[in-house]
């Protein structure tokens, strides 16, 4: 190719805007180069299908993978009417189709229920009568989101008297499908006859196997199946690293990143990704910098998607300043990426800029999407912003017909409830059109507790802690509001009917990385090598700070130990004292003790 004419297709795969586009396009209308594939591609992804069938009119040789590229997009960004006409078009043109036609095509006879041309493309197909045919459809029926269709067609393919055997493609088009729609019945179903029939295991079907495994939450299988898998390529590396981070495992994501690397895998923006988001899950900055140098370093393509990974791990580490650098020079952005600007702004406390940012998003004419608008609630109420809040939420329904979820209202109330608005967050909640959850009831507690409105508390308490389901963290927080106004007695019934129904709040944890080495801590876990160490500094340091005049908050700890002791007599209370908090470590705990004895006498 010539070097002028792959330095511009070069450019266009970089290009965010149709205007650089259309640039390009006539950079090679100047210099005579024939148009090119890649230009339908991007077309499509800014949704330009006029345009892309300009360029698929004016190509040379059109090849069936063009043709297959239009009837894809057409299917997928519309008018699917088009998908139809242009395979007929294809037809006439002696492109034979093939199983990448077929999908697309059945998912356009099913978007506008063109029950007739779907037939005669099942007819088609069968009339070619071999595996790729079947597969072909079969996997049509997938996208199309018709499971049942699906297997009726497999079993079709068993007892056809064809006696087509399904290979290991028929078991990944099936496999896949199935985690795409999260049918484990039926996922089950076909791992079992995968086993049965002895269908080889090649490195596709593994992989396709690995992430069904994954959502199914079969961690250990997948880990049984990748270790015996031979000659292990990137695709494969990259679904057991993914199945880790889908499995909530970040460390052994790492982990198995170090091994690849070890065994001489280079790594690709797929690999990157979830690396990246395993970094911000553990708060690991030094690691996610190392890999940030690594896709500058090693010219990895700083796509959509990866770049938005950056921006949110940096983010999520705290870093704001390199977030904002990665999005700006980031050279496409979608809507995922702004609501990543958005609500890392807003998380850290840069309301105003993530109001700014909200509003350049509208500027370049990219619409908001019920995530866009959690970060900018977020937002106004990190400022307070209530009457801008009320605007944002309005707006959703009004001008955006987007439909608020729980996560608004949350956010909504409790921007009301912190700047005082308790009994309008009443009328809010009343008027909601679904019943209020936990994350609902807590934040009208937080709310409370902020205005010392121990009554509306105690109201929300009566339906929030039941016999039935409580939840933890609302059942704590009304625990808290109790004991903070005294009402000891109400504390110890909050607590036993935690008890009762056996709600326990989940350890509390933390990571921090040490000489690119995650630590991992739990509450009241001991087991980290250097624990002894650990807890010998953290006593110097509290013994330093209390003597700089430091006075512990009324923690829960300090609360559940003063719960107990209400059911001691003073004499007890005084002998449990001195073992429990040494009078030499912890300052200001005698004056609550005479506070209970008070309340118990």
């Amino acid at each position: 190719m010539n070097t002028l004419s792959g330095s511009l297709l070069s450019l266009l795969r970089n290009c965010s805007t149709i205007n650089q586009i259309s640039q390009i396009h006539a950079q090679l209308v100047v210099h005579g180069f024939p148009l090119h594939n890649h230009f339908i591609e991007k077309l499509a992804e800014f949704r330009c299908m006029d345009y892309a069938r300009a360029i698929f009119d004016r190509l040379p040789v059109a090849n069936d993978f063009s043709w297959n590229i239009m009837i894809k997009n057409y299917a997928v960004n519309g008018p699917p009417e088009n998908s139809i006409l242009l395979y007929c078009e294809m037809l006439q043109n002696s492109i034979k189709p093939s199983n990448f036609t077929f999908p697309m095509m059945l998912k356009a006879c099913s978007h506008i229920l063109a029950i007739e041309e779907g037939k005669q493309i099942h007819a088609h197909i069968l009339k070619l009568g071999n595996v790729i045919s079947w597969t072909a459809l079969m996997g049509g029926y997938g996208q199309a989101g018709r499971p049942a269709e699906m297997v009726h067609l497999f079993v079709q393919m068993l007892i056809s008297a064809d006696k087509v055997n399904p290979n290991s493609a028929t078991m990944v088009s099936l496999v896949s499908a199935c985690s795409d729609l999260c049918n484990y019945e039926l996922g089950r179903w076909i791992c079992a006859f995968i086993d049965v029939n002895n269908v080889p295991l090649d490195i596709t079907l593994t992989t396709a196997l690995l992430g069904l495994y994954a959502k199914r939450g079969m961690i250990h299988k997948a880990q049984k199946m990748f270790d015996s898998l031979p000659g292990k390529n990137l695709v494969s590396w990259n679904a057991m690293i993914n199945c880790y981070m889908q499995s909530m495992m970040p460390n052994e994501a790492i982990q198995l990143f170090d091994q690849m690397y070890e065994e001489g895998m280079e790594p690709n923006e797929i690999t990157m990704v979830s690396l990246l988001s395993a970094c911000a899950v553990l708060g690991a900055l030094d690691l996610g910098k190392w890999l940030h140098l690594y896709i500058n370093r090693s010219g990895l393509n700083l796509n959509v998607i990866l770049g938005t990974a950056l921006v949110d791990m940096y983010f999520k580490c705290g870093c704001v300043d390199n977030a904002c650098h990665v999005f700006v020079k980031m050279p496409s952005k979608d809507a995922a990426t702004w609501n990543s600007m958005i609500s890392g702004l807003a998380i850290h406390g840069n309301s105003k800029d993530a109001l700014t940012i909200f509003s350049q998003m509208m500027t370049v004419g990219w619409l908001p999407n019920d995530i866009t608008f959690v970060g900018v609630l977020c937002a106004c109420n990190h400022c307070g912003l209530v009457q801008e809040g009320l605007a944002y939420f309005t707006s959703m329904f009004k001008k955006y017909n987007i439909t608020p979820k729980v996560e608004h209202y949350a956010c909504l109330i409790d921007l009301l409830g912190r700047a005082g608005y308790v009994y309008e967050v009443i009328s809010l909640v009343q008027s909601m059109p679904f019943e209020p959850d936990a994350v609902i009831w807590g934040s009208f507690l937080s709310a409370c507790r902020i205005h010392n409105d121990v009554e509306l508390a105690d109201r929300i308490g009566q339906i929030v802690v039941t016999p039935v389901s409580s939840n933890h963290g609302s059942c704590i927080l009304l625990s808290n509001i109790y004991a903070a106004a005294g009402w000891w007695k109400d504390v110890s019934v909050v607590r036993r009917q935690m008890k009762q129904i056996g709600l326990r709040k989940p350890a509390g944890s933390s990571w921090v990385e040490v000489d690119h080495t995650i630590h991992r801590f739990l509450a009241d876990n001991v087991t980290h090598p250097k624990s002894v160490e650990i807890f010998e500094l953290l006593e110097r340091l509290m013994v330093h700070i209390k003597n700089e005049g430091y006075f512990s908050s009324f923690d829960l700890e300090l609360q559940n130990q003063e719960i107990q002791f209400q059911y001691l007599s003073t004499g007890e209370i005084n002998n449990l004292m001195p073992a429990l908090y040494p009078p030499e470590k912890v300052v200001g705990v005698r004056s609550r003790t005479f506070k209970l004895e008070a309340v118990k006498s």
